[in-house]
C-alpha cells in the first residue's frame, strides 16, 4: 500500500510538472502576442525585407498560439477554456495595436524609442481566470473544485477570484505609486 502511495505521489509530481511547463509556455506565447505591437513601432525601416522579417514574427507567434490551444483542449478543458478566453479578449486590442503600429513611422533614433506609445491590455480578469484554471488543475485535489472553476472561467470579469496574485509591475519607467 505504501508504495502504491508514493507511485501515486511520484506520478502527480512528474504529471505535475510536465503540465507547468506546458502552462507556462503558453502564458508565454500569450505575452509575445503582446509585445507584437512593440516589435512593429520600433522597426528599423519600412523595406520590404523588414516586413518579411516582421511578418514571419507574427506568423509565429499566431503559429505558436494555435499549438498550445490545441495541447491545453486535450489537456484539460477548463484549462483551455480559459486560455481562448483569454486570448480572445487579448485579440480583440491586439489587433488594432498591430494596426496602429504600422502606421507610425518607423522609429530613426534612439530618443524616438523611448517616445513610443504604450499599448495596454485590459485583460487582467481573463489572466486570473487562466491562473486559477491552471493552479488548481496542477493541485492534487482540484478535481473536487472543478465545478467552481468551470465557473470562474467562464464569466471571469464577474467572479471574485479567490487566491492572492502578486504586485504587478509597470511596463513604463515610472515610478510605483507608493515611492519605491
Amino acid at each position: 500500500m505504501v508504495a502504491l502511495a508514493g507511485y501515486w505521489v511520484n506520478q502527480h509530481m512528474k504529471r505535475r510538472e510536465t503540465k507547468s511547463q506546458m502552462y507556462a509556455q503558453a502564458l508565454q506565447v500569450i505575452h509575445e502576442y503582446q509585445e507584437l505591437p512593440y516589435l512593429i513601432r520600433h522597426r528599423a525601416d519600412s523595406d520590404p525585407a523588414t516586413r518579411s522579417a516582421l511578418a514571419k514574427q507574427i506568423s509565429d507567434v499566431f503559429a505558436r498560439l494555435h499549438l498550445y490551444q490545441t495541447l491545453l483542449a486535450m489537456d484539460s478543458p477548463v484549462v483551455s477554456d480559459a486560455y481562448i478566453n483569454l486570448f480572445s479578449h487579448t485579440r480583440r486590442q491586439g489587433g488594432p495595436y498591430r494596426h496602429q503600429a504600422w502606421n507610425t513611422a518607423p522609429v530613426s533614433s534612439d530618443s524616438a524609442m523611448t517616445q513610443s506609445a504604450n499599448f495596454y491590455y485590459d485583460n487582467v480578469a481573463q489572466l486570473e481566470a487562466f491562473l486559477l484554471a491552471m493552479r488548481r488543475v496542477l493541485h492534487p485535489w482540484g478535481w473536487m473544485q472543478r465545478r467552481d472553476t468551470r465557473k470562474k472561467v467562464a464569466n471571469p470579469d464577474h467572479s471574485q477570484l479567490d487566491w492572492r496574485r502578486p504586485q504587478t509591475i509597470p511596463d513604463n519607467d515610472q515610478p510605483l505609486a507608493n515611492g519605491e
